[in-house]
């Protein structure tokens, strides 16, 4: 089953690739569509991503960076989403400061490149060995915590 590693990501990456595309031809492109858009796009290039180091072998160190680096960046701006959907932007300039983690993370992670691998690979995902990884999934999941509690405040 080793020949089959990374597919369901490929899959995942088209759909998101010809959802994409479907969004940037037929919507209306304002703040929240563009953030939308913006989310699909990173997530259908983490996928590539995954699939071409599980299918096609691409295990350098710095492939698995620069999947972090593209998650990283998902977290703010789903919480970004969930701001504009709420209409609680009452920090107009302050919400850019919810970046300064993922960039943060991208600019430390880059000093230490070689000690990212991918550890194992499956059909359903790929798995990574990253320095700092509990502190990493702390900034990855707190974001996501609060858009839901904001999420189910305010429908």
């Amino acid at each position: 089953m080793d020949t089959w590693n990374g597919i369901i990501s490929l899959l995942f990456a088209c759909i998101e690739f010809l959802l994409l595309f479907n969004l940037v031809v037929f919507i209306e492109k304002n703040r929240i569509n563009i953030i939308a858009m913006l989310m699909i796009a990173l997530l259908a290039a983490y996928q590539s991503m995954e699939f071409l180091m599980c299918q096609v072998g691409l295990q350098e160190s710095f492939y698995p960076y620069l999947a972090f680096v593209i998650i990283g960046f998902l977290p703010p701006l789903n919480l970004l989403l969930t701001f504009t959907l709420s209409n609680s932007l009452n920090l107009k300039k302050k919400i850019y400061l919810i970046f300064i983690p993922a960039i943060a993370f991208a600019i430390y992670y880059s000093f230490i490149i070689p000690e990212f691998a991918v550890t194992s690979c499956t059909v359903l995902y790929a798995s990574y060995h990253y320095p700092l990884g509990d502190l990493f999934g702390a900034f990855y999941y707190l974001p996501i915590l609060i858009s839901i509690v904001l999420l189910i405040k305010f429908i």
